[in-house]
C-alpha cells in the first residue's frame, strides 16, 4: 500500500473508533450469559464526574480486590417459592422476568430482618431494561418480592444527552415481626460518550450517570420510621454487545467503588486483612435524633459490639448484635442521648471501626 493510501485511511479509522454509539436491548445480557467482574473498593486518583462528547477515560490502573461471576439464568431454575411474580405472564405481565442473577453479596438486612440467598430478577424488552423484583429467604422464609412500579435502569434507545427518571417501591410484611421496604428514585442522564480503557481492554462507550435516592421503611415492635440513605451516584460505561457495564463506579459520600468486566485474575475472594474485618462503616441519618443506623460490610460472621462514646471517653451505650458475613444494618436508639458530638464504635474483640456521630434534639 502506498504512503498516500495510508494517510487517507488513518483519519477514517480514527473516526470509526471514536464514533458515537447507541445502546439498545440487543446490547443487554441474553439468557445463560455469564460475565466475570472484578471489584475494587476505595478507588482513588480518578474524578468520576469528568465526561463529555468524544471523551477519553483511562482506568487501566484499576486493580481487583476480588472477583465474581454473574450468570443470567432461567427463572425456572431459581427456588420455586421465589418465582411467584416473575414466571407468570398471565397474572403478572409487567413482572415476567427474562432471567435471574444470584447475588452472592446478598442484601444484608437489619438485625430483625435477615435477608439471605438472594436472586435479582430482570426484564429486557425492546423499550426498557428493568429490575422487576427479587427473591430471598427472609428470616428463614422463602419470599418473592415485587418492585411495584418496577425499577427502570435503561430506556431504549440510549443516546447521548438522553434523560430519564424512575420511581419504584418494594415492601414486605413478616408476621409477628414487622414490615420492611424501600422507596427508590432514579434520575438518569447520558452524559458522555467516547473511548474507555480498563484492564479488560479499550472500548467505544456511552456513559450513563444515575443519581439514586433510597429511603428505607421499617416497622417492628410498634416502632416505625423512615431512614433516608446517603445519595448514591452510579457512573456506567456501556458498549455495543457489552451485556453489562464495561465499568461501573458507585460513589456514596467520599467513597468510590469500581466494578468492571475482566478476565480471570488471581485474587482472593475476601482479600482483606484481619484488621479490616469491617468495611465501609456509614451512619445515617447523621446528624441523628431518636435513632441512628450503622451500615457496614463484614467479611466474617459472629457477634459485634456497638458502643457510643462522648468525646471525653465516657461510654453511654453498649449493645451486642449478631454479625453476618455481608451487609449489616443495625438500628441504635438514641432517645437518652443529648445533643452533641459522639463517637460510635463497632468492635469485635480487639478489632474496631469508629465513626463520628452528631446528635441533634
Amino acid at each position: 500500500m502506498s504512503p498516500k493510501c495510508i494517510f487517507v485511511l488513518f483519519p477514517f479509522l480514527t473516526s470509526v473508533l471514536s464514533a458515537q454509539i447507541t445502546i439498545t436491548t440487543s446490547d443487554m445480557p441474553l439468557l445463560n450469559d455469564t460475565v466475570r467482574l472484578s471489584i475494587q473498593n476505595g478507588v482513588q486518583g480518578f474524578d468520576p464526574a469528568l465526561t463529555g462528547a468524544n471523551y477519553t477515560w483511562n482506568f487501566s490502573s484499576l486493580q481487583a480486590d476480588m472477583q465474581r461471576v454473574d450468570e443470567f439464568q432461567s427463572v425456572s431454575s431459581t427456588p420455586f417459592a421465589y418465582q411467584l411474580y416473575f414466571n407468570n405472564q398471565l397474572m403478572y405481565p409487567n413482572h415476567k422476568a427474562s432471567y435471574a442473577v444470584a447475588s452472592p453479596q446478598g442484601m444484608g438486612g437489619f438485625q430483625q430482618f435477615q435477608i439471605e440467598d438472594v436472586y435479582n430478577y430482570f426484564k429486557n424488552s425492546s423499550q426498557k431494561y428493568t429490575q422487576v423484583g427479587f427473591g430471598a429467604t427472609i428470616n428463614g422464609v422463602p419470599s418473592s418480592v415485587q418492585y411495584n412500579p418496577v425499577d427502570v435502569q435503561y430506556s431504549f434507545p440510549l443516546n447521548y444527552l438522553n434523560t430519564d427518571s424512575s420511581f419504584s417501591v418494594w415492601g414486605l410484611s413478616i408476621p409477628g415481626i414487622g414490615y420492611m421496604g424501600q422507596y427508590i428514585m432514579r434520575e438518569d442522564t447520558v452524559d458522555g460518550w467516547g473511548e474507555l480503557t480498563t484492564p479488560f481492554g479499550t472500548f467505544n462507550t456511552l456513559r450513563v450517570k444515575s443519581v439514586i435516592h433510597r429511603t428505607d421503611t421499617l416497622n417492628f415492635n410498634n416502632f416505625g420510621f423512615k431512614i433516608p440513605r446517603p445519595v448514591e451516584t452510579e457512573y456506567k460505561w456501556l458498549a455495543t454487545n457489552g451485556k453489562v457495564p464495561i465499568l461501573m463506579l458507585v460513589k456514596t459520600g467520599p467513597m468510590v467503588n469500581a466494578t468492571y468486566r475482566d478476565i480471570f485474575r488471581n485474587v482472593t475472594q475476601l482479600g482483606i486483612s484481619q484488621n479490616n474485618f469491617i468495611d465501609q462503616l456509614a451512619l445515617f441519618p447523621n446528624p441523628a435524633s431518636d435513632f441512628v443506623m450503622a451500615e457496614f460490610h463484614s467479611f466474617v460472621s459472629g457477634e459485634v459490639e456497638i458502643g457510643v462514646f462522648s468525646l471525653l471517653g465516657e461510654e453511654l451505650i453498649n449493645t451486642h448484635y449478631a454479625l453476618y458475613s455481608g451487609s449489616n444494618k443495625i438500628v441504635i436508639p438514641l432517645r437518652n442521648i443529648s445533643s452533641g458530638m459522639y463517637l460510635l464504635q463497632v468492635r469485635q474483640g480487639k478489632q474496631t471501626k469508629v465513626a463520628k456521630l452528631q446528635v441533634v434534639k
